[in-house]
């Protein structure tokens, strides 16, 4: 095949990949987005996607694997910054996960707003009561 004949041919098995994924066809979806990383090993999208499918099946250690991998090539990706975050924290590696799962805030479907903080605290008058006071 020719290099477009195989962008062609791997973006299809891409497309069907998602189509799987979004049906609940993991099985399907993780063997077609393996075809196409093993037709267009430069691309990211299939391995993102691969990644963040074996996220979602608790297959953490693969999921890392090829997100981190992704990182190294597109290290300004917000999504896989995320989602390798995501992987991180549940593998128990806080540390390391916090600073890329901050990248939600980059992503505006996840529509995360950045908190509010005041000037004030929670002082406690009587059990059960709380009035906040301003702090000088």
């Amino acid at each position: 095949m020719k290099s477009k004949q195989i962008g062609d041919a791997a973006e299809r098995l891409f497309q069907k990949a998602l189509a799987a994924s979004a049906s609940g066809d993991v099985v399907q979806a993780e063997r077609l987005y393996r075809l196409a990383i093993g037709m267009v090993a430069g691309r990211s999208e299939p391995r993102h996607n691969l990644g963040a499918l074996l996220r979602s099946l608790g297959r953490l250690e693969e999921a890392r694997d090829l997100l981190a991998f992704v990182l190294v090539r597109e290290p300004d990706l917000a999504e896989t910054r995320y989602a390798l975050g995501m992987v991180l924290m549940g593998l128990g590696d806080y540390p390391a996960g916090w600073p890329l799962y901050e990248s939600r805030r980059d992503l505006p479907a996840l529509k995360v707003i950045a908190p509010i903080l005041g000037f004030s605290r929670v002082e406690r008058r009587a059990p059960g009561r709380q009035t906040n006071r301003a702090v000088s």
